[in-house]
Parts: C-alpha cells; structure tokens; sequence
C-alpha cells in the first residue's frame, strides 16, 4: 500500500527538473549575450559606409541593379534579370576583373542590395548579428574543447568576446563582413571537426571541409586553421595519430588551393601597382613581433584604439628591434617545455593566437599596409583565444582560493564586462553620423601622421562645397546648396588638410591628385596644374622603377592607372578652351588604357562636337562599355545616334540617360524634341 504525504511534502513546490533549469540558464544567458552585444555597437547602426564600403558595395557594377535596354525591355524575364542583376551575381564568382576573390562575401552583399539598397544601416545590423553568432559558438567551442570551463565561465568567454572594442571595427566597417563570415565558418568547421573527431563519422568531416571552404571563399585569412586542427589533436589526444594527419590533408589541400589562387588575385589585382611595402625580410620579421606584443597589449587593454595606427618602422642594423619577435617565440618555447607539468592550455592558446595572426603579420602583403601594419580588424578572429586563455587562467586561481573566492571573482568578470562595454559605445560613436567625418577627425586626433584621414576628410569637406561646374576627374557627387563664401571656406579647409596629407606622404599620387582638384575649385588654376604634373611625373618613376626590378606587370598597371591623370589634365585645358592640349591629353589617356571610361566619354563629346559622328560613336560606346551606368554617355550617345538617323536606338539610351537620372532636365528636353521629330542636340 502506498504511504500517504505529510502536510509539509505536499505543502513543498515541486522544483523543475535539471533539463528545464539548464535550458532556462541557456536561453538567459543567449539572450545576455545578444543583449550586451546591441547595447556595445547600438551608436554605430545608424552609421553610413566607410571608406571603400561605397565603391565596393552601392556602388559597385555587379551588385547595384542594373539600368539597361533590358530593364526596359518587353521581356519580363529581362526586366526580372536587370533588376536582380543576376549576371553580376555570376560575374562575382566567375571574373577576374575584381580586385579580391571573396565571392562568398560579396554574395551577402548582392543579397542585402536586394533588400537594404544603398541603406547603409541595414548591412550594419547583419554584420552585427554575425558578431552575435560568433560570440555564441566561442561559448560553445569553449565547453567543448575545455570541459573545466562548461557553464558559466564559458558564458563569460561568449559575453567577453561580444562586448569587447576590438570588435567594433569589424562590425561597423562593412566590407569587413569577409572578416566576420571566415571566423564563423571558421569557428563552425572546428565545432563540426570535434563531431568527426568523437564519433568517427565522415560525414562529419565532410561537413567542416566545406565550412572551411566557404571561409576561405569569404576571406582567406582563416588559412592557418588546418594547422590549428593539428594542435587540437595533440590537445585532445597527447600526440598526433596517423589518423589526424590523414583527416586535416584535405583541410592542406583546399589552404593550399585557395590560398595560392586568392594571394595571386590580391597581388595582382587589389595591390596591382601599389607600393604597399619594400622592406626586406628581416624588417618584416622584426616588425611582425612588434605587431603581435601590440595585439596582445590592445586585447588586454584596449584603449585609443584608432582606425590607422602610426605606420612603424625600424633600423634593420639596431639588434633591439628583434628583442619583441625573439620574446614571442620564447614564450612559446617556454609553454611548449613546460606543457606536461603547467597542462598544454597556455601553449594551445599561444599556438592558436600566432596561427591566427600569421597572415596578419605582415609577411605577405596587404593592401591596408600602405596606411598602418597593424588594424584592429586583423585580431578579430584570433581574440577568443586570449580571452579563453584569461578566463582559464582565472578559474584555475579561483580552485585554488575555494569556493569563497567565487563571488568576488564573478563580480570582477563583471565590472570587467562593464568597462569593454562602456569603451565599445564610446569608440562605436567614431563610426556614426550621416558621413565618415567622426572616423578621420577621431583618427586624426590619435595619429595626426594618419595622411590618408587627411586626404578623406579633406575630400569630404570638398564633397560639401562642390559647384557641379567645378567639378573635374568625373566625380560622382551630389552638389548641395551653400552659398559661395560657404564653399569657400569649405574648400580653405579641404585644402588645408590635403597640403598636410601631401607633406607627410609627397609620392603618394592619389593626394596629388585630390589636392589638385581642391586648387581647381578654388580657382589657383597654376596650382592645380602643377600637382597633376607631379603627380604624373610620380606614376612615371614608379613604373620605370618597376620595370628596372623586372615587375612587368606591376609598372604596366601603374602606366594603365596614369590615364586618370593624363584626363584630368585633359579636362583642365578644356575648361581654359586649349581644345587641342585636351585632345592631346584624353589621346594619350587613351593610349594608356583604351577602356578609361572619362577619357573616353570627354573625347567622344569632343568629336561630337567637332562633327566627328563615327568616332564620337566609337568612343561613346567604350566610355560605357566601362561604365554602363554614365547617363551623360547615354544621353551623349543618344544624340549621336539620333543625328546619324538611327531614330529607335538613339531614343533608347535617352531613357537610359533618364532613368539613371530622372531630374536631368536636358534629357528630358533632348527626349521631347525625339517623340515630336525635332532635331535633338
């Protein structure tokens, strides 16, 4: 028979069974995570595009929609086609005429245009909801690969990671979404590895292959991780098994691969002409350890983090500069003898901490070296490996203290959280604001040796007080109103910071460059001319230079790139009536780079003007062949047609010309007069 209850046990609430408990800690702690990581980049959100961000995503030929005859074609599927793009979608994974192969990252953003437009905001939040992503699966990965640390010190790693200032760069600069996208598949190939590596299951190991893959196709940085699944098996295991090398071979096999075709595609297409460093080796080496103590120093304190450091360099001759590098490795050699009596925790972290900064260290090039060697960006991925390690570290102290020692110890996790949080939302805010003059103002007042912050924010200033008949080099801006003393002292300031970019960086042309312009705008015409000159002058000797060390290829690219100055000077002896010296300038843009879209677009106009209607044709149909979406070059070349009587397609690329820009009055104008038969232009 069964015995009746007490009162007091049936009094007594039941509690909730330990699965309920642990889901609920779960769910909390996710939405902890999630939580602090909105509160640490919310001022950044409603932030614009940085830097390259406009070039390479609202504006960029195979992601925008595109405006064509199609689009305005009969044909749905055509009109359907121009409008998602769908060719540029291939030609993203399929052309070389990029300057990066990450066709996995710039897929999201084709996606996102499709959604977002050119609404910078929208990119932002995806990019932060990766963030979230990848702070979850460190506090999985952390459990897993230290089950000392499952609970809440694993939580701790996730909440750390998330709210840390380090991250606030890669969630607000938006083509870093490369950086992002490769540490989740990166982290997610680890986590499906250790599903191969417990249950012996291929499909298991199918699976991280191809998260590997798709990391690489974002960003190739993730290229060390096979060498990081080795470690882990000697971490796991005491030593490496026959059966880990066979298992990480394909992982060689696909770094190798894609790692060699995107180092060749970056060489040859992002850097191309550009002098990104000419160093030797042992400057390299001695800087790399100088990067990574400076790594190590901003994960642990990470203030006056600024978007370009000072660009260091070093005496070769001095044998100090080697003390950092040597001390890396030591540490490392140290952890390695000591890893049988310390346990190999401290070494793993070591190893993964270097292998993930290697690609970073500056032993290959990297377009952003030209500004700063290292980049708050580049520790991305590898930060969770210091922040495990100091977790670990700090659970082992508490063990040792008992369990009085726990309360105290969580309360200055906390305040710790607290503090990364309150410096993330400070430095988040140099990302806001409806343009990037918050970013080069804050970079400049923590590196004013940062030329390219006063190159950007000089151009800025310039967009502000642009006048659309002072407009040279093809710019695409958008004029706003001001009054003429207003652009005046706009373009006082603009011209203010481009002397002070020039003179910390003479031989850099794309300052010469703008800094032209602004004398342009402001009308010391012998100034302007003069930096054109020199700045051509400066791509003459790079290219000779280049073609003395035998880089053919290199000095051909920067002879190519020289056509956009030849056109500016072009376009400056047009303004002054020189029609000749302009001929011959867009002549010779010409010869240098055939498809130079302004160099042919202005000559075309010329022939055009001169009575020339075949060539104006000619040249008209390469400008956009460039640059398909020049509604001057339909417009142009509308008129063209129409005057050589070929009526239908003469009034296609008129509503080309609209339909790109619908206010454009003398298109609208030069359309009338065609639907009424009246001679157009």
């Amino acid at each position: 028979m069964a015995r009746k209850q007490s009162a007091k046990a049936r009094a007594a609430p039941a509690s909730p069974p330990r699965a309920d408990r642990t889901r609920l800690w779960r769910a909390t702690g996710i939405a902890v995570v999630v939580l602090a990581a909105i509160a640490a980049h919310a001022r950044s959100l409603p932030g614009t595009f940085i830097w390259d961000d406009q070039q390479m995503i609202p504006e960029h030929k195979w992601i925008v929609s595109l405006v064509t005859e199609e689009a305005l074609g009969e044909s749905s599927w055509q009109r359907l086609a121009a409008r998602w793009n769908l060719q540029g979608l291939v030609e993203l994974w399929t052309s070389d005429q990029q300057p990066d192969y990450w066709p996995v990252s710039y897929t999201t953003h084709w996606l996102e245009y499709r959604l977002f437009g050119p609404w910078a905001p929208g990119y932002r939040a995806v990019n932060l909801l990766l963030h979230v992503v990848n702070s979850l699966l460190v506090w999985r990965l952390t459990a897993r690969l230290v089950p000392s640390l499952a609970g809440v010190p694993a939580f701790l790693c996730a909440l750390l990671f998330a709210v840390h200032p380090l991250s606030v760069e890669a969630v607000a600069w938006l083509l870093q979404r490369k950086t992002l996208l490769s540490t989740c598949f990166a982290l997610a190939a680890i986590d499906a590895y250790l599903n191969y590596d417990e249950r012996h299951e291929s499909g298991w190991l199918t699976v991280a292959i191809v998260l590997f893959a798709l990391g690489m196709l974002a960003k190739t940085s993730i290229v060390t991780l096979p060498a990081m699944l080795l470690v882990l098996s000697i971490w796991r295991h005491g030593r490496l098994r026959a059966g880990d090398w066979l298992a990480t071979l394909p992982f060689f096999g696909v770094a190798l691969v894609l790692g060699w075709f995107a180092y060749r595609y970056q060489q040859d297409r992002s850097i191309a002409e550009a002098v990104v460093r000419d160093d030797n080796f042992l400057s390299r080496f001695a800087l790399a350890g100088w990067a990574i103590w400076f790594y190590l120093s901003k994960a642990l304190w990470p203030v006056g983090l600024c978007f370009n450091y000072v660009r260091w360099t070093c005496d070769t001759t001095n044998p100090l500069v080697y003390v950092p590098s040597a001390a890396w490795l030591a540490l490392g050699g140290g952890l390695l003898a000591a890893r049988r009596r310390l346990t190999g925790g401290p070494f793993v972290a070591w190893s993964w901490y270097s292998l993930l900064l290697f690609p970073a260290l500056g032993f290959v090039n990297i377009y952003f070296m030209k500004y700063s060697l290292v980049a708050d960006h580049w520790q991305y991925t590898a930060l969770p490996a210091v922040i495990v390690l100091a977790i670990a570290l700090g659970k082992l102290a508490v063990d040792h203290a008992g369990a009085a020692a726990r309360v105290p110890a969580l309360a200055t996790v906390g305040v710790v959280a607290l503090v990364l949080l309150a410096i993330s939302v400070q430095h988040s805010a140099a990302f806001a604001g409806s343009d990037n003059k918050l970013l080069w103002l804050d970079t400049l007042a923590k590196n004013p040796s940062a030329w390219s912050a006063h190159n950007n924010l000089a151009t800025l200033l310039g967009l502000e007080a642009v006048d659309p008949q002072l407009q040279i080099g093809g710019a695409d801006v958008v004029p706003r109103p001001a009054t003429p003393d207003d652009r005046q002292a706009l373009w006082q300031r603009a011209r203010t910071h481009y002397a002070e970019a020039v003179r910390i960086a003479p031989r850099e042309v794309s300052v010469r460059t703008n800094y032209g312009r602004a004398m342009f705008a402001l009308g010391d015409r012998q100034a302007a001319r003069e930096q054109f000159i020199v700045a051509l002058r400066l791509c003459q000797e790079v290219a000779a230079r280049a073609r003395q060390q035998g880089r053919d290829e290199q000095a051909a690219a920067i002879t190519r790139d020289s056509a956009e100055l030849e056109c500016n000077l072009g376009q400056f002896a047009s303004t002054e009536g020189q029609r000749e010296i302009a001929r011959r300038h867009y002549l010779r843009a010409l010869e240098l780079d055939p498809r130079h879209a302004e160099a042919n677009l202005n000559y075309g106009q010329q022939q055009f003007e001169d009575g020339n209607l075949d060539l104006a044709e000619k040249h008209l149909r390469a400008a956009l062949a460039t640059k398909p979406h020049a509604a001057l070059a339909h417009l142009n070349l509308g008129i063209v047609l129409w005057r050589k009587q070929q009526h239908e397609e003469a009034v296609k690329h008129v509503r080309l010309a609209l339909a790109l820009d619908p206010q454009d009055r003398v298109a609208q104008q030069v359309l009338q007069q065609m639907q009424t038969g009246r001679p157009a232009g």
